[in-house]
């Protein structure tokens, strides 16, 4: 563990300065769709999309600086590097989620909302699933190819859950359902939303090993 958590301190330093503006921008962001009035699953989903965006900086960055010579000075092996990636995307999303969260939660107090604990924890619970839908495939795929190549398949992966989810979202409303969660019981599918995305991140996990290992070899 000690070398993953050596991989995610160093993807820290690495792209400290991104992580500051994606805080920027995941605050001026969350406060346009307040002031909308979105509800808590808009803007929960808003910050799963962004961070799955914003965590391919990092592949972008190791590639264009060569950090696999830096990697392997510092002992780290192919199952250290892959966990500390995931452990860092994961870190930044959850801050996103975080300012998301707490700016959510300001602007209902002032429109004088009210917010069930439950639908929060859905919301988050789906954000959670879509963020790890989609960077599951990203982080594989930044692992295999070169980032020049691999950005346009992470586009298409992140442009297709965005427009699976949307096209869900509508078929529900013009059901007559205002939020995702109406029909079905909160807690149940707050479960099942965590237990999914643990699967998916594990699959992932040991698909990325392989991506990763492979490219180290034909490099």
């Amino acid at each position: 563990m000690s070398g993953t958590f050596k991989m995610t301190k160093l993807d820290y330093y690495t792209a400290k300065s991104l992580i500051f503006e994606n805080i920027v921008a995941t605050f001026v962001i969350t406060a346009i769709f307040s002031f909308m009035e979105s509800s808590m699953y808009t803007l929960c989903f808003t910050a799963a999309w962004y961070a799955a965006l914003a965590s391919t900086n990092i592949f972008m960055i190791q590639d264009k600086n060569g950090l696999e010579r830096l990697y392997a000075s510092l002992s780290l092996d192919n199952k250290n590097i892959v966990a500390g990636r995931f452990l860092f995307c994961y870190i930044q999303y959850l801050i996103i989620l975080g300012v998301t969260v707490i700016i959510g939660v300001g602007a209902m107090f002032v429109y004088g909302d009210t917010l069930q604990f439950m639908t929060l924890l859905t919301a988050v619970c789906e954000s959670l699933l879509i963020f790890t839908a989609v960077t599951c495939i990203q982080i594989p795929i930044c692992l295999r190819l070169p980032y020049a190549k691999a950005r346009f398949w992470c586009v298409i992966v992140l442009m297709a859950v965005v427009a699976l989810v949307t096209y869900t979202a509508l078929n529900v409303s013009s059901a007559g359902d205002v939020d995702f969660s109406i029909k079905i019981n909160q807690g149940l599918l707050s479960a099942i939303c965590v237990a999914v995305s643990i699967a998916v991140l594990l699959i992932s996990y040991l698909i990325a090993i392989g991506c990763y290992s492979n490219r180290m070899r034909t490099n």
